[in-house]
């Protein structure tokens, strides 16, 4: 008797195809239903059984770190300005164009934002235990890196963790407390990340760091 043949393995772009395809659904659901919707309603949205969903992200706080990475991916959508530029824009332009995406993005999106702080809360997790902390500290490590700072990497991972943190209690502050507007507010937390920069650029660095010449290549010769 000849044997079944099974269904062939999907391919590489299947599978991330897939994978798309399940966060946007999981992305649907926490809009429609808020923070505390279940896996059995983002299977229902997503059309497909909730091992499959678990088969896919391991469980809910899997979802919450997929639906982070997305985010952070709209965050530097949000901010072409910054990242594109050949010219090498000054630190303080660049901080607060990621700061003034992230808190637009918080704003735009207050179901997924409150679904993956209470994944965060969960489980014993860490604020800097997520797929949104990890993105954000690759991303600043490279942007520190461009900058021509140079700071120990274990020192540098503590103070974008330390920062990073910082801004999402501040900006779950602000929106309670619902002022002041929203530049003043990311003016505000971009002070103290460039300010956190320039010193610590200033411990690690022969030449004094500042905020006006973080991101200046030190004169040779």
């Amino acid at each position: 008797m000849a044997k079944r043949r099974g269904r062939p393995p999907r391919s590489e772009a299947e599978r991330a195809a897939q994978r798309t395809r399940l966060t946007e659904a999981a992305m649907d659901a926490v809009r429609a239903g808020g923070g505390d919707v279940s896996v059995a309603d983002i299977a229902d949205s997503a059309g497909v059984s909730k091992p499959v969903l678990y088969a896919e992200f391991g469980d809910k706080n899997g979802i919450a770190d997929a639906i982070s990475v997305v985010l952070a991916d709209i965050v530097e959508l949000r901010i072409p300005q910054a990242t594109g530029s050949p010219s090498d824009p000054p630190i303080r332009e660049i901080v607060t164009a990621y700061i003034d995406g992230l808190v637009d993005t918080v704003v735009a999106e207050p179901e997924l934002r409150s679904f993956i702080m209470r994944s965060i809360r969960s489980e014993d997790r860490g604020l800097v235990d997520n797929a949104l902390a990890r993105v954000v500290r690759l991303r600043a490590e490279v942007l520190v890196g461009n900058l021509g700072i140079e700071v120990p990497t274990d020192v540098l991972t503590i103070m974008i963790d330390g920062l990073f943190g910082f801004a999402l209690s501040a900006i779950e502050s602000w929106q309670s407390v619902g002022s002041p507007s929203q530049d003043e507010f990311s003016a505000g937390l971009a002070d103290v990340a460039v300010a956190s920069i320039a010193a610590i650029g200033s411990r690690y660095s022969a030449a004094p760091t500042t905020p006006e010449t973080a991101g200046t290549p030190a004169p040779t010769g």
